[in-house]
């Protein structure tokens, strides 16, 4: 959206009850209080009070809130990245706290987003075939014969056809994004509740604005060429994030505006976006083309109907994964 115009709608949260209990462990849709958990699916307000985020399951959530949390003042706990950073509370922010921010028109309400072609293929490659979570998959949903691990687990084809023909409740992992963060509360979407969605597939283009409004990137210039469970460190470099070929240094530097050519950003689309990354990621972006044909892509497309129209995603045909990425880098 464009601004903050979305303020002027008059359109505000409350927190309702705040449980101690984790909003992760439900499925329900749109199932959580806005509280001061930093939950998959929920909105929260950030640990530096500045903006209100909800980060998505299979959308770089994990490596965010690592972020998050080790800006914060008292962060010693989080620092080496070997803490767990999933149903964590942001330092000193209650349910208070949110309702305050979320009644404030000056504070900007932000969600991160994913093209459902690329989120789906990631929930399989992480949930079914990496880590083989079994209570997470659809009832219908049973073992197959791609070989993974210890045993063989279902096809691709298997997965999507349980996901997009279930007539149960899915995991977040799995369900449409319009579905979680609040965006629909039963009456219609309501996506003017965000100001803004932030693209993972453009985080170059938004990346340094975001960290700058939340008041974290002195946290994320040095301090991350290590690999732990919950973080691997990316070809040597030693901040959170740059583009594929620009060093920490140009980047968080200022030296230069990071200009990319149509031949440097082709080369991005073909390897799947350089991303910070967690245990949990499966570089689905550069994958479509192996995974997916133009039933399989058909069928995600209705599956996620809403996400098109809530989130601007082009809707792909199944060929040519290599331009379709291509053309979300590049999109405005």
């Amino acid at each position: 959206m464009d601004g903050l115009a979305a303020w002027r709608s008059g359109v505000s949260w409350t927190s309702g009850s705040c449980p101690r209990a984790p909003f992760a462990s439900s499925d329900h849709k749109a199932s959580c209080d806005p509280c001061e958990y930093m939950n998959d699916g929920c909105p929260f307000l950030v640990p530096t009070k500045r903006a209100i985020l909800c980060l998505v399951h299979k959308g770089g959530s994990t490596t965010w809130k690592l972020a998050l949390l080790r800006a914060q003042k008292q962060a010693r706990r989080y620092h080496r990245l070997q803490r767990s950073p999933h149903s964590r509370p942001p330092s000193g922010n209650t349910a208070l706290d949110f309702t305050a921010a979320a009644q404030n028109r000056s504070v900007p309400r932000l969600m991160m987003v994913r093209n459902p072609y690329s989120r789906i293929l990631s929930a399989y490659l992480d949930k079914v075939v990496l880590q083989q979570t079994r209570k997470l998959w659809p009832s219908s949903l049973k073992y197959g014969t791609v070989p993974s691990k210890n045993r063989t687990v279902p096809s691709f084809r298997d997965f999507v056809q349980a996901v997009t023909g279930h007539s149960e409740i899915l995991n977040r992992h799995f369900q449409p994004l319009s579905n979680l963060c609040l965006i629909d509360d039963g009456t219609g979407a309501l996506s003017h509740r965000y100001d803004f969605f932030l693209k993972v597939e453009q985080m170059e283009r938004w990346y340094l604005p975001f960290v700058r409004l939340l008041g974290i990137e002195p946290t994320l210039r040095t301090g991350w060429n290590l690999t732990t469970h919950w973080w691997k460190a990316r070809e040597g470099r030693d901040c959170f994030y740059t583009p594929l070929h620009v060093s920490c240094a140009d980047f968080h530097g200022g030296a230069r505006e990071v200009a990319r050519t149509s031949k440097g950003m082709s080369e991005d689309a073909s390897k799947g976006a350089a991303t910070p990354a967690s245990f949990h990621a499966t570089q689905a972006d550069g994958k479509l083309g192996r995974y997916y044909d133009v039933e399989l892509a058909a069928a995600v497309t209705q599956h996620a109907a809403a996400d098109f129209k809530t989130f601007g995603y082009p809707v792909w045909d199944g060929l040519d994964a290599r331009a379709y990425m291509l053309r979300l880098r590049q999109e405005r």
